[in-house]
């Protein structure tokens, strides 16, 4: 019998990869943000429900 081979290890992304898949990730974030805030500044301000005053009667 022939003994079991060893299970290959995976790679772990280097500090200098994970830096740079971070710093793109904070980029795709930061512009969906700024496309977000645009399209809330396009359409005019919803109407709110007035809020209850906490008076009760």
């Amino acid at each position: 019998m022939t003994p079991p081979k060893p299970s290959a290890r995976p790679k772990y992304a280097s500090p200098q990869e994970r830096s740079a898949e971070f710093a793109a990730h904070q980029e795709k974030l930061k512009e969906e943000a700024a496309a977000r805030r645009q399209a809330a500044a396009d359409e005019p301000a919803a109407k709110r429900k007035p809020r209850p005053t906490g008076s009760r009667g």
